[in-house]
């Protein structure tokens, strides 16, 4: 196998080893009695799509370098810095003017950073905040 071939498959060894560390340490959570879901139930979730994820990145590693491949420019790298500050943000922004506006607006901005059309996206956006909001608060108890 090729040196490039084999850095095509970082990425999924990155998630591969990610995901089972995030599973490894949920396990060292507590668990609650009663057959409730213990706080390891989200990170678990997540180390489960991460491997599944590493794995299939391993499977397919993606495209070849070659003429169709672009490099991502300077919009590319001010999306995802972006996006990164979005994130970053959130707790603070949350604090401020509470969670479904937040992550209503979080959910916005990256569909237009995505060039997703206004409408849907508007819509789409505020349905998924406010689902988010009841599941956590109304279904699982935990205030957000």
């Amino acid at each position: 196998m090729t040196r490039s071939a084999w850095l095509r498959r970082v990425p999924g060894l990155v998630a591969l080893a990610l995901g089972g560390w995030i599973g490894w340490y949920a396990g060292t959570f507590p668990e609650l009695e009663g057959g409730h879901p213990g706080p390891a139930l989200f990170p678990r979730l997540v180390a489960a799509g991460l491997v599944l994820c590493g794995l299939l990145l391993l499977w397919k590693p993606g495209p070849a370098e070659g003429p169709d491949v672009e490099p991502a420019g300077w919009a590319g790298r001010g999306r995802f810095v972006a996006g990164l500050l979005l994130v970053v943000a959130f707790p603070w922004l949350q604090g401020l003017l509470g969670f479904v506006p937040v992550a209503a607006l979080l959910a916005l901005a990256i569909g237009l950073m995505l060039g997703a059309r206004w409408l849907p996206l508007v819509v789409s956006s505020a349905v998924a905040a406010g689902v988010v909001y009841l599941l956590f608060t109304r279904l699982l108890g935990v205030p957000l």
